[in-house]
């Protein structure tokens, strides 16, 4: 027993030193991760790209009011929750499994705007999330909604797999499915652009498979109507 009291001091200290190295490594990170845009990118470069989100056309407010319910984005500092995430993978070596209300179009806009730079970047997500930070701090989650729906590259099969056409934003998509502006569309249709661009990023092959299609558009009307009766 008397050896008992050494050992379970040297365990205390061990947990406590293992809390404050969690902490200061968490709060010693974000202000890393959060200023370092400021290091890796102009002042120059940080104005033109805010510009251009601040610029971006506003989306038609009922395209967005479906698409927002459907993909939710956070009100401000969106970045800020991917950073949880981003400290257990870099503390534990994986994601943690947990599902999130925001789909963090900051950095999915970080990523449109690396990707037309000039220079090659070896890591993309951490660079974009670098950024990310940075945009938030000029720009709303919204309008980057907005620069996001109107640049996203999306490739759709002509008559084949063999073909891609290339479409720009979501104008894009409802004029190649109805030949409209996305403020002429119908609920219904607005479902089937919002199928058909998910269609456009990840499965190519199934873009003409009609039942599928629509299998999934009736899924989509299904949680539209749930998230609007618990609002």
């Amino acid at each position: 027993m008397k050896n008992s009291s050494p050992i379970k001091r040297t365990i205390l200290f061990l947990t406590i030193a293992v809390f404050v190295f969690c902490l200061l490594t968490y709060f010693v990170g974000f202000w890393v991760i959060s200023t370092e845009w400021k290091r890796e990118f102009s002042t120059e470069q940080i104005s033109n790209w805010t510009k251009d989100i601040e610029n971006t056309p506003k989306i038609s407010e009922n395209f967005k009011s479906i698409f927002s319910t459907l993909k939710p984005f956070a009100s401000k500092n969106e970045i800020k929750i991917k950073y949880h995430d981003y400290i257990w993978k870099h503390l534990f070596g994986f994601w943690p499994k947990r599902r999130h209300s925001s789909n963090f179009y900051s950095q999915k806009v970080a990523e449109l705007i690396l990707k037309t730079d000039e220079r090659i970047w070896k890591n993309l997500f951490d660079q974009s999330l670098i950024l990310a930070f940075g945009i938030e701090n000029f720009v709303t989650p919204s309008k980057c909604v907005d620069y996001y729906l109107n640049n996203v590259i999306v490739y759709y099969p002509i008559n084949s797999i063999d073909t891609i056409h290339k479409i720009t934003g979501i104008n894009g998509i409802a004029n190649y499915k109805f030949n409209k502006n996305i403020v002429e569309l119908t609920e219904d249709e607005v479902l089937e652009v919002i199928v058909s661009f998910d269609f456009g990023n990840k499965r190519l092959d199934k873009f003409y498979d009609s039942a599928l299609l629509e299998k999934r558009k009736k899924t989509l009307k299904l949680m539209l109507k749930r998230k609007k009766l618990n609002k």
